[in-house]
């Protein structure tokens, strides 16, 4: 770009001085404080500015925004607040003809590096401006997805004979990549779940719905109805896992149980989950059995094991992220959870899943956290 003009900002004509500094060099063209702000075109190599003129904090302003040198040219405005601004040079009455081309020679060579400066300002100013929109609306969608991922938790917890449930769930941001269902299968059974999509955010959060949708819990023929044993319930899951072939979340984990809420029979499986704990009279203790991650292997088997519960018993399924508030938990179940939760077996459940939240937010959890609670 050539940067051939040089302004002259005043209520008289240009004077002399800068005519003969300009003269064989650049064109001086007079301008208005009024009309200034449309006559700063890319060709402007500086702007001299009348000491005398009316509105210099305006002229200024709008010199600075736009990357153009200013020159106060007499002693008018040397005193005067709100003129100590960056690219200002004040030069007496006095100043040579000579001494005003040195100026302005000076203020040409730097002329292409500031424009290039306004250029790249003004290009961050707007992709600020974008990022800015982009984040408003990545927020609301993530309010939206936040909204959706809740209607596919359950909307009441079910009642069935002497069985009750109790939930505490955090997600770490906007979504969760847990999910938790409790449903009633029948007039006398119960299913329950826990599970984790590795990772977070809504890759996470998508396959926990997709999780809803592909467990199956019952099979329907006709007027019959079979109820889906969790093992095979985890078998099916997971060869439908592994045949999405999903890139954006690997694997997940999860534990599946079905109680009888007449003989209090529990019947779980796991899928490289944490280990469900066991709360009685006798104490606390995890309910061991094996299983591998959901989505690794599309010949995975899994194992159903039945334990009997009595009344007063409670049983809890939890999710990693409540074991990452424990430090001394390795993520293979969990002395130091066992401990902690051993003391709250008396609880009201109310008041036990409060504790469990402000044991979370003690911890200052960073995962998403789920705790259920079936007590019988």
């Amino acid at each position: 770009m050539d940067f051939q003009e040089i302004l002259w900002i005043g209520s008289s004509d240009a004077p002399d001085v800068l005519s003969q500094a300009a003269d064989g060099l650049w064109a001086v063209k007079s301008l208005s404080r009024e009309n200034l702000r449309s006559s700063l075109t890319g060709g402007v190599v500086a702007a001299v500015v009348d000491g005398q003129a009316c509105g210099a904090d305006e002229i200024l302003k709008i010199l600075s925004e736009a990357g153009v040198a200013a020159i106060i040219l007499g002693d008018g405005l040397a005193g005067e607040p709100g003129l100590a601004l960056a690219g200002v040079l004040h030069l007496g009455d006095n100043v040579s003809a000579e001494e005003l081309r040195i100026r302005l020679d000076s203020v040409a060579a730097l002329r292409p590096a500031m424009a290039r400066s306004v250029e790249e300002l003004a290009a961050a100013r707007s992709l600020a401006r974008y990022a800015a929109r982009t984040a408003d609306e990545l927020d609301e969608e993530m309010k939206l997805a936040s909204r959706l991922q809740q209607d596919f938790l359950p909307r009441q917890l079910p009642k069935v004979g002497s069985v009750r449930f109790g939930v505490f769930f955090q997600p770490a941001g906007f979504v969760s990549g847990d999910i938790y269902e409790t449903t009633r299968l029948d007039e006398t059974h119960v299913g329950f779940y826990v599970a984790d999509a590795v990772g977070h955010g809504l890759p996470a959060a998508l396959l926990t719905m997709f999780i809803k949708e592909a467990l199956q819990t019952k099979r329907i023929t006709g007027n019959s109805y079979e109820i889906v044993p969790p093992h095979e319930a985890l078998a099916q899951l997971n060869a439908d896992l592994c045949r999405q072939q999903l890139s954006m979340c690997e694997f997940c984990t999860g534990i599946y149980g079905i109680i009888d809420t007449e003989s209090l029979v529990v019947t779980m499986s796991r899928a490289g989950h944490p280990p469900a704990i066991l709360l009685n009279e006798a104490g606390a203790r995890e309910l061991e059995q094996p299983g591998q991650l959901l989505g690794i292997m599309e010949e995975a088997t899994f194992e159903s094991r039945s334990f009997q519960l009595s009344p007063g018993d409670r049983l809890i399924l939890y999710s990693d992220g409540f074991e990452e508030c424990f430090p001394k938990c390795d993520g293979h179940g969990c002395d130091q959870i066992i401990e902690v939760i051993k003391p709250l077996a008396e609880l009201p459940r109310d008041l036990f899943i409060q504790r469990v939240s402000e044991l979370v937010n003690n911890a200052n959890a960073t995962d998403d956290v789920t705790v259920l609670l079936t007590e019988v």
